[in-house]
């Protein structure tokens, strides 16, 4: 249901969406650095930090980059 009713279908929304990915180490890792090709929100950015931790990850190298592409968010 919510594959259809989202108005912008990204690549990473349409992964995000998968919990098989959500514990793969490796396909987080992989999700994370395609997030920050396509540059969408800062809050979906916090949501794949989210699940870096949930896979096993370190998610603090990520969440710097991102805090890097938007400064201002919650600042």
């Amino acid at each position: 249901m919510l594959r259809r009713a989202d108005p912008n279908p990204t690549r990473i929304r349409q992964r995000l969406r998968d919990p098989a990915v959500w514990k793969d180490h490796a396909a987080m890792t992989e999700l994370a650095e395609i997030a920050l090709a396509e540059k969408p929100s800062a809050q979906l950015l916090v949501a794949v930090g989210e699940r870096l931790l949930f896979a096993g990850a370190d998610p603090v190298p990520f969440l710097q980059r991102v805090q890097g592409k938007y400064p201002s968010v919650g600042a």
